[in-house]
């Protein structure tokens, strides 16, 4: 069995010590005896996490299941001409981007971008008979539930499985505060035993599985 893992920073295990021994991407592959291939990038808004899977596939590349982790749904891409390359647009920048948030954004967008590309995803896999399983980091986890969308309605799976939040819903990781023990101290990224917990969690519930 091949496993195809993409997200965020959590994802790519930023902050470990021992990134690509300790992230959960390969401590759930080798709990399930599988190879995997991880393609998270640090900063990456859930546009790019649709894109880059799609382009993984398109590339010839194929997997038995995908395990796909949602990321902040204030991050958009955008594409910089000057570079010719895809960017991100981000609040954690506010000086790049401050006429944006303060004129266009709102979390009715973010959530309708976060669903529309959860859509997009779920079909292919769908389609293409890929068992599949998606992770959300969000931290506004009060919002992406209770936020009304069209995309969501369309979804097929309505189980949201929350790595971090406000205890509003159940989170995999309960607490925000950086000291928490499954934490790093300095930007908040999961330890090695945050990575364990979030490996328990997908292992606990692969029977959840299309």
């Amino acid at each position: 069995m091949h496993i195809l893992f993409n997200g965020c920073s959590y994802t790519y295990g930023d902050e470990l010590e021992s990134r690509e021994q300790d992230r959960y991407s390969t401590l759930v592959s080798n709990r399930l005896g599988a190879t995997h291939s991880n393609i998270a990038h640090n900063g990456s808004s859930n546009d790019a996490i649709a894109r880059t899977t799609m382009d993984w596939f398109a590339e010839g590349n194929k997997c038995d299941l995908a395990i796909i982790q949602w990321t902040i749904i204030t991050r958009i891409e955008g594409y910089n001409e000057q570079l010719q390359d895809y960017d991100i647009v981000t609040v954690q920048t506010p000086k790049t981007w401050k006429r944006f948030y303060s004129s266009y954004y709102h979390h009715q967008l973010g959530v309708d971008t976060l669903f529309k590309n959860y859509y997009l995803l779920e079909q292919y896999f769908i389609k293409n008979n890929i068992k599949y399983f998606f992770l959300f980091h969000d931290r506004w986890d009060d919002i992406v539930p209770d936020t009304k969308s069209t995309w969501k309605k369309l979804i097929t799976k309505k189980d949201l499985h929350f790595i971090r939040g406000n205890d509003y819903h159940d989170a995999i990781l309960k607490s925000q505060t950086l000291d928490d023990i499954h934490f790093r101290p300095n930007r908040g990224h999961p330890n090695p035993l945050g990575h364990q917990v979030i490996t328990d969690h997908i292992i606990d519930n692969i029977g959840l599985l299309q």
